[in-house]
């Protein structure tokens, strides 16, 4: 056991230890001065949640029913034998245990906290853990532990839905400004290049409006597998909202790694989605930001590849027009600035 746990029961008034003494399957004697009582016994192995009751120095002297149901009873048989507390929980909580959760109790009377169970498949379970010292004459050490694994679960799905898209499960807004925070950082230490990427599909409030919300949807949920099949494990793409995606592509050595991946872009948006009787072509227009180069901090590099995105989207658009019988003038969006990229 932990040396602070030996040194804090060494100080414990009365306290001796003696050789592990079987009183039963469920418990031995412990401290001489103060032996297990059986109606505390008794109430403890009633209780629903998984029981272990220790000496000041961590042997276990009483597992409950609870405890054997969920650890086993090869597991309860040998911690019964004088075994380590320690030993009924993961590795990586037994510094917790010895270093802060016995101390505490042995010099306080309580610890509450948490840690992770061995179940009797061996498999890690989260509890809530409680451990006191207050009977009799803090002369035990009392472990209640209480499965919390839903809330676990619970809580992991809504910090999901916090950073993730509920439609495509891509990263959302907040999750895709934490990496480029990130990247930004690593990229001013490394001086290495990065890009964003902003993307939209062509005329999708007119295609909402003829396929209608649910098709579009099924729409923007294959988009973002396709995307996220044309980039690299390192790299994040992100519904940025509506029909707006939003590309980091991480540790460039040059312009031409970016190309790469927008060809690939191009290239799967030629395979028309398949919706329920019919198929619909898309296309999309990408803008493309790099740093240094285009942007040095994270709001000019959003800026920067919206803008080119819309440039992209302009000469589309003048593109289809010009090849129309009935060409005329296209208004642009917005004040273009020169044209020195052509991602689109």
């Amino acid at each position: 056991m932990g040396r602070n746990v030996r040194q804090l029961a060494s100080q414990q008034p009365g306290f001796a230890f003696e050789n592990p003494e079987e009183t039963g399957s469920q418990a031995r004697r412990g401290p001489s001065s103060q032996p297990l009582e059986s109606g505390w016994l008794a109430s403890l192995d009633a209780s629903p949640c998984v029981t272990i009751v220790a000496d000041l120095e961590g042997r276990v002297c009483f597992v409950n029913s609870e405890a054997r149901t969920v650890l086993g009873a090869a597991v309860s048989e040998a911690l019964l034998s004088g075994r380590s507390l320690c030993e009924a929980f993961t590795d990586d909580s037994h510094s917790v245990l010895t270093g802060e959760a016995m101390p505490t109790a042995i010099r306080s009377g309580i610890w509450h906290g948490e840690a992770s169970l061995l179940t009797q498949q061996r498999a890690s379970t989260p509890v809530a853990l409680s451990i006191s010292a207050r009977h009799p004459a803090s002369n035990w050490l009392v472990c209640v532990a209480t499965d919390i694994s839903q809330q676990k679960m619970r809580e992991r799905r809504l910090e999901h839905l916090a950073t993730h898209d509920a439609l495509t499960g891509l990263p959302n807004l907040n999750l895709f400004s934490d990496r480029l925070a990130h990247e930004l950082h690593l990229a001013r230490r490394g001086s290495r290049p990065f890009a964003v990427l902003f993307l939209d599909i062509d005329c999708f409030k007119e295609l909402n409006d003829g396929i209608g919300h649910e098709r579009a949807n099924r729409i923007l949920s294959e988009l973002a597998v396709r995307l996220f099949s044309c980039v690299r494990a390192i790299d994040t793409v992100a519904r940025y909202g509506g029909d707006e995606f939003a590309i980091l592509l991480t540790n460039l050595n040059d312009s031409s790694e970016v190309s790469a991946v927008v060809e690939r872009i191009r290239e799967s948006m030629k395979q028309p989605f398949a919706l329920p009787g019919a198929n619909v072509e898309v296309t999309v227009s990408i803008g493309v930001a790099m740093f240094p180069s285009d942007a040095s901090d994270c709001e000019s590099l959003v800026v920067e590849a919206d803008r080119d995105m819309y440039r992209c989207k302009v000469r589309s658009r003048r593109a289809r027009l010009a090849s129309a019988p009935n060409y005329s003038v296209l208004r642009e969006p917005r004040a273009a600035a020169p044209l020195d990229k052509h991602w689109g």
